[in-house]
């Protein structure tokens, strides 16, 4: 608890904090005028349109994982301050480790924030929202959030360049929206940058034959558990990569 209280500390002296909020605000934002543009229909008119896998998340939230961490790393990195670390005791395992629970917790708070706020909205206009719903949006959210911290700490903490980690953060957003229609099916996990979309309880879905009758819709996840389980191993063997390429490097950074 004292070294990720000491990661607190120094992620907000470096406003590491500020820039993240601002940036998922836009992204609250932008979902909540998209969704209102959805809900105005009869045929939309319900929680699937709120929590499903067409989000600017999938955009956004590698970017703003990909900001936070370069941030919280890159300005350690260029003070050599893991060196006097690594002097004092500290191994790179625990700073490595120190950095990805502070960036997982910050993000599942954001996350929670915003589900909060889109669910407030949901409830002012009369929807149902089972808790159920909440509940999976959030885990998937925090899944998502927990495969990017884990790229882009190991990322920042090999890679000298920031700039070349902020690029791959805007790769990953731009890789995340593009193929996010890749989330409806099981192969799209793939598109790891996207993952949050991909387990999302509501999928988008077109029904009808004919441009005239066809009609979009957002409906619920029937394989949900088998997407669950399929993310829960890459989250298991992405997390055991990072481990040992992070290990190799102890003494060296």
């Amino acid at each position: 608890m004292r070294f990720l209280y000491i990661e607190l500390e120094k992620a907000r002296r470096t406003k590491s904090f500020l820039f993240t909020v601002l940036l998922m605000t836009v992204a609250v934002f932008w979902n909540l005028v998209t969704r209102m543009q959805y809900l105005n229909k009869p045929q939309l008119h319900h929680v699937g349109t709120l929590f499903n896998s067409q989000s600017v998340d999938s955009l956004l939230l590698p970017l703003a994982v990909c900001l936070f961490v370069s941030r919280i790393v890159g300005n350690e990195k260029q003070g050599d301050t893991f060196k006097l670390q690594q002097s004092n005791g500290i191994t790179i395992l625990l700073i490595f480790y120190s950095k990805l629970i502070l960036t997982v917790l910050f993000f599942t708070l954001l996350s929670a924030c915003e589900i909060a706020i889109i669910a407030g909205y949901g409830y002012a206009l009369g929807l149902s929202i089972p808790v159920s719903v909440l509940l999976i949006q959030w885990c998937a959210q925090i899944m998502g959030s927990f495969v990017l911290a884990l790229i882009y700490v190991t990322s920042a903490m090999l890679i000298n360049k920031s700039g070349i980690i902020i690029a791959s953060g805007f790769v990953g957003g731009f890789l995340g929206i593009v193929l996010s229609s890749w989330s409806l099916h099981l192969w799209g996990i793939i598109n790891i940058w996207a993952l949050s979309a991909y387990l999302a309880p509501y999928k988008y879905h077109i029904s009808g034959s004919g441009q005239e009758s066809l009609r979009m819709n957002f409906v619920v996840d029937s394989q949900l558990g088998i997407r669950f389980v399929i993310a829960l191993a890459l989250c298991v063997c992405v997390y055991i990569v990072s481990h040992r390429l992070i290990a190799q490097k102890e003494g060296q950074l």
